[in-house]
C-alpha cells in the first residue's frame, strides 16, 4: 500500500486480486461479460439506454484500487462494459442538453475504443458504495494527436499523462476532482483536450488550475482546445494553488468530458 497526500486528505493506493467465479459473472445482469465470452467478441451488448444506476453490481478481478473517502477508483473490467456504456449514453444526453451535441454525437466513444482501453488497462471506473458513477481513460506516454499544436504551444516537453473520455452518471459528485487526484499520484504532468462547445469541461479545467495552450486536431480532423497542468516540484494536489498555477515558477502547466 502506498500513501500520498492530496490537499488535506491522505489517499491509499493498493493492488488486490479477487477471484471471480464464472457463475457469478453470468448472474451480474445485462451488459456483463459471462462464461467464456471473450473481450471484443461480437456478442457484446449494444450501448444501453440511460437508466438508473442504483442497482449496478460490481464484478472485479486483479485490479488497481484507490480509495478517496467514499469513492473508489479501479481498473475497468470486461464485466463493466455494459455499465460504462450506460454512463456514456447519459453523458451524451447531458452534452446535447448543454449545447454540445457535436463532440460525441450519438455513438462516441465507440465500443471498439472502449474495449481497447479495457484491454490495455487504461480505462478506470469510479465507484461510490459499490456503484459505478464515473469512468475515464488515463494514458501515460505520447499522444500522437498532440505532436502538432496551433495557435500556441505546450509549456514543456516533459513526459506526461493524458486524460480522455471522462464521464459521470450525473449523480456522482467530485468526479473530475477525484480523477485528477488519481492521475497526479502517478505523474505530475497532465494534458487533456476538449471541444470548444464543452463549457462544463472548460470551466472545470480553469477551476483546477489548467492552462489553455492552443488547438490540436483529433483523429477525425476536428479541432480541440488543448490544456496542460503540471505539479513538478510541488506536492501534487487536485486543488489549484499559486505554485501549481504558476508551474513551480516556470511554465510547466499544459490538461466532464474530453476527446
Amino acid at each position: 500500500m502506498t500513501l500520498f497526500k492530496a490537499g488535506n486528505s491522505r489517499i491509499a493506493i493498493r493492488t488486490m486480486s479477487v477471484a471471480v467465479p464464472s457463475a457469478v459473472m453470468a448472474k451480474s445482469g445485462p451488459g456483463v461479460q459471462a462464461g467464456n465470452r471473450q473481450l471484443g467478441s461480437p456478442d457484446l451488448p449494444d450501448p444501453p439506454v440511460c437508466q438508473s444506476f442504483r442497482d449496478m453490481a460490481m464484478t472485479c478481478s486483479s485490479m488497481t484500487r484507490k480509495d478517496t473517502g467514499q469513492m473508489t477508483i479501479r481498473d475497468t473490467t470486461p464485466a463493466d462494459y455494459g455499465r460504462i456504456q450506460e454512463i456514456y449514453a447519459c453523458a451524451r444526453e447531458q452534452m446535447r442538453r448543454a449545447g454540445n451535441p457535436g463532440q460525441w454525437g450519438d455513438s462516441r466513444p465507440s465500443g471498439e475504443t472502449l474495449l481497447k482501453d479495457i484491454r490495455q488497462r487504461q480505462s478506470h471506473v469510479m465507484e461510490e458504495q459499490g456503484q459505478i458513477c464515473g469512468v475515464f481513460t488515463f494514458i501515460i506516454g505520447e499522444d500522437p494527436t498532440y505532436r502538432i499544436i496551433e495557435q500556441g504551444q505546450w509549456l514543456d516537453d516533459a513526459p506526461y499523462g493524458t486524460i480522455h473520455r471522462i464521464a459521470g452518471n450525473g449523480a456522482g459528485k467530485g468526479i473530475f476532482r477525484e480523477c485528477l487526484s488519481y492521475c497526479l499520484a502517478q505523474i505530475p504532468n497532465i494534458r487533456i483536450d476538449t471541444h470548444r462547445d464543452n463549457a462544463v469541461m472548460r470551466h472545470l479545467l480553469e477551476k483546477h488550475g489548467f492552462v489553455k495552450c492552443g488547438i490540436i486536431y483529433v483523429e477525425d480532423g476536428s479541432p480541440r482546445i488543448a490544456y496542460q497542468r503540471c505539479c513538478v516540484g510541488v506536492m501534487a494536489s487536485p486543488e489549484p494553488t499559486p505554485l501549481s498555477a504558476a508551474c513551480c515558477t516556470h511554465p510547466v502547466s499544459r490538461i466532464l468530458l474530453s476527446k
